[in-house]
This record gives C-alpha cells, structure tokens and sequence, in this order.
C-alpha cells in the first residue's frame, strides 16, 4: 500500500510540475501578446 502511495504523489508532482510549466507559458505568451498590443497602439497601427 505505502508504494501505490508513493507512486500516486510522484505522478501528482510531476503532474502539478507539468501545469505549472503550461500555465507559466500561457502567462508568458498573454504579457507578451498584451506588450505587443500596446506597443502597436502607441504606433498607431
């Protein structure tokens, strides 16, 4: 039983690592694309 347990929380934290990578990526892409915005606004494209 311990090692089911031990194998669940490994593959949780590796999950969890996993969607932080993914939601940190998103993050970036979002403040990117809101820079790029309001670099073009400021241009007057």
């Amino acid at each position: 039983m311990p090692h089911v347990v031990r194998t669940n929380s490994g593959y949780r934290s590796g999950h969890d690592a996993l969607r932080i990578t993914m939601v940190r990526r998103t993050t970036v892409i979002h403040a990117y694309s809101s820079l790029a915005q309001r670099g073009a606004d400021r241009q007057g494209v």
